[in-house]
């Protein structure tokens, strides 16, 4: 028996009835199949192939490269997809509004925060007898309304001799001081303790900033007084690094406030023959009201 060669061929074609040859038009094209086989066209670049519907799709995925546009922008993810927020003012912090909700910029509340009201260093030394450092807000008085308490740090030295270093509250070197006072020597003992009225308001007397020369630190805490709203209280503790000295102070400026539960002026002078050098450095902050 002989056998006859054959030749076999296939053009690509599996559908004798509309086929692939008949449903394509176009390189790229694609069958698929819903109630008959059709014509998936060529997708976009960058496109892929996904099942949307029950049927195949090209689609287009979101990526930080397609929607971010601007420097700062930020990336998150919204109800529908990949999102952008745009960068927001100077200051504001970025917030979240929980669940279902997208971020947002907002300018930071004001509880909490705080402020530098003034932060001067002295350029020459200052003169005996006279006002070191003078914090004017009289034109914008502090009040406790905004602020619920202030802070500040005077650093430096003497020059000129022994002095009284004195808080000055409202422009007033002269007034009603009611103040506590204990003072510790270098092994830590106490020296003295007083408690009585005076005209000014000593964060430090002669027998800690007793000599030229002498370089110091005190750290202050002060605020209103809500039951007597003309007074202010003032906390300080003062080292003086030469002799080990350290005084502990708390003032009442009684009713020196010009007005209730306001003040326009804090300064620091200086009574005797010394002052403070060149480099001196007084820094007052305030802390915000929420």
């Amino acid at each position: 028996m002989e056998r006859e060669d054959s030749n076999m061929s296939f053009n690509g074609d599996l559908y004798p009835t509309a086929g692939a040859d008949v449903v394509m038009t176009t390189k790229g094209d694609m069958v698929d199949y819903n109630t008959s086989r059709q014509r998936l066209a060529i997708g976009s670049a960058n496109q892929i192939l996904q099942v949307k519907s029950n049927l195949p799709s090209w689609e287009t995925l979101s990526t930080a490269g397609s929607v971010l546009t601007t420097q700062g922008d930020v990336l998150y993810e919204s109800a529908s997809g990949l999102a952008r927020l745009g960068f927001g003012t100077s200051g504001d912090v970025l917030t979240t509004k929980g669940t279902g909700a997208n971020p947002v910029w907002e300018t930071p509340a004001g509880g909490g925060i705080v402020e530098k009201l003034y932060d001067t260093t002295l350029g020459v030394s200052g003169s005996a007898n006279s006002t070191q450092f003078e914090a004017d807000f009289s034109s914008t008085p502090l009040t406790s309304t905004n602020y619920s308490h202030f802070e500040f740090w005077l650093t430096g030295n003497t020059t000129g001799g022994s002095c009284d270093v004195n808080f000055i509250c409202d422009q007033s070197t002269a007034n009603n001081y009611y103040y506590t006072a204990q003072q510790y020597n270098v092994s830590g003992s106490l020296t003295w303790f007083s408690a009585s009225p005076d005209t000014t308001g000593i964060i430090s007397d002669t027998t800690i900033t007793d000599t030229a020369g002498d370089a110091f630190f005190c750290y202050g805490t002060a605020g209103f007084n809500p039951a007597r709203t003309t007074d202010f209280n003032v906390f300080t503790w003062l080292y003086q690094y030469g002799n080990g000295y350290s005084q502990f102070t708390r003032l009442n400026c009684y009713t020196l406030l010009a007005s209730a539960s306001e003040i326009s002026y804090m300064g620091i002078g200086c009574v005797g023959d010394g002052s403070l050098t060149g480099g001196s450095r007084f820094q007052i902050n305030g802390f915000k009201m929420t």
